[in-house]
């Protein structure tokens, strides 16, 4: 029988595999990656604040060399699909950490109107690139190109999302507005069972070969079924015993 979702068939060899983050099947090959990177994210924060004491732009170094040796040690565009490896996508990982980093210093930053300012451009720019190297948009003005176009562009991507984050939380603007609507607040609170989830109905809609139209909304509609049980049997009550951090701080802007 085929791996198309939760529970996986797997013999003793391949439970062990699972087990000690070597392998991963299905969508679970994501979750071997960060745990991966849960290993070794306390000795980079204990590096990172070590660095600090020697200011800002030693720490933007810090991290920019780190993004080059992981380059050098494991080019991106070397990762394959489904990978469950963790050096190609570990400046995915280094970028999220000095995105942490940065958004330290904004908070204790004395120049907020500056911040404000900065972070509502850098959300819009963010936006419209991630939007510009979806493959669709870039069909539009040329040959159709394949769906994993530009696929593996990591850090670019990165980045991209890095600047739409720093604008949400920092600048009360259109883009926070948009990602605390309470749908996507709700899905937000669901994504993980749902990306655990939803291949079960994505496979069962396939061999029952219902229109395509029809089959987005059912497979939409059942993995958020399984996906809003899992989450109140499992995700909210286990959530109770883990840290709760504080809310951003209420920047100003419009």
């Amino acid at each position: 029988m085929p791996d198309i979702g939760v529970p996986f068939f797997l013999d003793f060899p391949g439970f062990v595999n699972h087990f000690l983050l070597l392998e991963g099947k299905g969508v679970t090959w994501s979750i071997a990656v960060e745990f991966k990177f849960y290993f070794i994210l306390p000795l980079l924060v204990i590096i990172t604040v070590f660095i600090r004491s020697y200011g800002f732009l030693s720490v933007i170094l810090f991290f920019i060399v780190l993004i080059i040796c992981s380059q050098i040690i494991s080019p991106q565009h070397d990762s394959l699909t489904n990978d469950s490896r963790l050096l190609p996508y570990m400046p995915i990982f280094i970028i999220g950490v000095l995105l942490a980093v940065l958004q330290d210093y904004i908070h204790n930053s004395q120049s907020n109107e500056i911040v404000v300012k900065i972070c509502r451009h850098l959300g819009y720019i963010g936006l419209v690139g991630v939007v510009a190297m979806t493959p669709l948009v870039i069909s539009l003005f040329g040959n159709r190109v394949p769906n994993n176009y530009l696929h593996k562009e990591f850090i670019l991507y990165s980045i991209l999302w890095s600047f739409v984050l720093l604008s949400s939380i920092n600048y009360k603007g259109l883009i926070r507005k948009f990602f605390t609507l309470p749908i996507l607040r709700f899905y937000g609170a669901l994504s993980f069972s749902l990306y655990l989830f939803h291949p079960i109905f994505l496979n069962i809609i396939k061999r029952l070969e219902i229109n395509g139209y029809a089959s987005f909304w059912l497979v939409l509609l059942s993995s958020t079924i399984a996906a809003y049980f899992s989450f109140k049997i499992i995700e909210e009550p286990a959530s109770k015993y883990g840290a709760i951090d504080p809310p951003p701080p209420d920047r100003t802007g419009s």
